[in-house]
């Protein structure tokens, strides 16, 4: 129950719109309080997330991975009982908690476990164990540029990938507005839209640009594909 003088639970409205979730898909308090044990102390916005929206499989487990606590119990246990075996990375980083891996395992996303008290902290992103870049200022934005992200590959209107040319881009941001907060480290990933239900991700590797947009409207989509079809080149 929230108290005077205690800021309120988050709601994550912006990702519930995006994706038309209206129930709560979370974990329960005995799952998170066994995962905290392990795992360490949760940040109270990590904390909202995990019990209104972390059991939504589409969301946290389309294209990137949200940690989930009966992961962790069980690599822990299979970890106790063969100590030998060789583990996740992310087990053996006492600095930081991760709780996001990317689906290839290139990247994984933290929070410092010094920071772990604060309510909304930094979250950093690895490639590998020795190198950690911070990727978003606060775990909420963190939390809604993601669910940005991993929408393009769920929602049931969408481009697939396509190829930009750079000097194209700024049509992208002068007809669309900026939907969530850039990745700084990783891919330099981009959100965009102009509708609740929709998501365009501009992502900048190497030489390359690439862009994937979605909306969970076909009309929607169509108002997107009306501007963006002259500059994206579908990947064949």
């Amino acid at each position: 129950m929230h108290t005077a003088g205690e800021p309120a639970a988050p709601t994550f409205d912006t990702i519930r719109r995006l994706w038309a979730i209206t129930d709560d898909h979370g974990f329960t308090g005995e799952q998170l309080a066994e995962f905290a044990a392990l795992w360490g102390p949760i940040p109270a916005v990590l904390d909202a997330y995990y019990r209104q929206l972390g059991a939504h499989r589409p969301l946290n487990q389309t294209q990137d991975s949200l940690v989930e606590p009966s992961d962790v119990v069980k690599e822990y246990e299979i970890q106790a009982a063969h100590p030998e075996w060789n583990y996740p990375y992310w087990m053996d980083q006492p600095d930081y908690q991760v709780f996001y891996g990317e689906n290839q395992g290139n990247y994984a996303w933290a929070v410092l476990a010094a920071d772990a008290a604060q309510s909304d902290p930094p979250v950093w992103v690895s490639e590998g164990p020795q190198t950690w870049s911070r990727e978003s200022d606060s775990v909420s934005d963190f939390l809604t540029s993601m669910a940005h992200l991993q929408a393009v590959f769920a929602l049931p209107f969408s481009s697939g990938l396509c190829s930009v040319e750079l000097d194209d881009l700024p049509t992208v941001g002068e007809r669309f507005a900026v939907k969530a907060a850039p990745f700084q480290r990783t891919r330099g990933t981009e959100f965009f839209g102009n509708h609740d239900d929709d998501s365009i991700v501009v992502m900048y590797e190497d030489d390359d640009v690439w862009m994937i947009y979605a909306s969970g409207t076909k009309a929607h989509f169509d108002q997107m594909q009306s501007v963006l079809c002259e500059i994206a080149d579908p990947d064949s």
